[in-house]
């Protein structure tokens, strides 16, 4: 990740990884299907006006896979100037049947950055399985906040013990053990538990790289939500 200047935290990332062996029941991942994950994760909601090129873009991928190929792997064939982006030739040629407009138009779909190329970021997410993206964006940290918003009377409680000013803050230390000591809960109760690399990604969440968690802002931000509201 630091060699696309993506700074995220170590826990995190490894959260993150988790989430995608899960999601492509691959461990290890290989690069495509790091890729096809990655180009999910920013993955918008369909927009009305785009439903016709969503839909094509939806068929070309079904058409790949039925294939066998997969998606990074398609893009590359279609690269044949290898520079790591599709022109509207190379698209046009790898369409097949299509017209020169109907590439233009698909084009335009494609480059959300209005380059006039499209990346293998930009393809991928394009024609990936929607089925696949609203899995993955719902399983990312999911889980994880999940479980703690269970278990948020109990974690209040102990992180209030760990804070007797009531300043709302306790140190970062003392969030992991409050988290280990609910943990133990869940286990006891025989219900599913945070792992290791789950703990260590609250814990850089809510502290956000501090040595103090501010634990009010936290749990307050840890509520609800329907995600019919957001077209997934």
């Amino acid at each position: 990740m630091p060699l696309f200047k993506v700074d995220i935290p170590a826990w995190q990332a490894a959260a993150l990884y988790e989430t995608f062996a899960e999601i492509v029941k691959e461990n290890p991942l290989t690069l495509d299907s790091t890729i096809l994950c990655l180009a999910l994760m920013s993955r918008d909601p369909q927009a009305a006006a785009e439903a016709q090129w969503s839909n094509f873009a939806d068929g070309v991928g079904q058409e790949i896979t039925r294939m066998g190929h997969t998606l990074v792997g398609m893009f590359r064939s279609w690269d044949t100037d290898n520079n790591g982006f599709l022109s509207l030739s190379e698209l046009e040629a790898g369409l097949e049947g299509i017209t020169r407009e109907q590439a233009h138009d698909f084009m335009d779909y494609l480059d959300h950055d209005a380059t006039g190329r499209v990346s293998i970021l930009e393809f991928v997410r394009a024609v990936a399985p929607r089925e696949m993206c609203v899995n993955l964006q719902k399983s990312v940290m999911k889980e994880v906040l999940q479980l703690v918003w269970l278990c948020r009377p109990a974690l209040i409680t102990l992180l209030g013990q760990q804070d007797p000013l009531c300043t709302g803050k306790v140190n970062a230390a003392a969030f992991r053990q409050c988290l280990l000591a609910v943990n133990r809960q869940l286990e006891q109760m025989g219900r599913k538990h945070l792992s290791a690399i789950q703990l260590g990604a609250i814990g850089e969440i809510a502290s956000g790289g501090k040595d103090q968690v501010e634990y009010r802002p936290f749990m307050e931000g840890l509520f609800v939500v329907d995600c019919n509201d957001f077209g997934l």
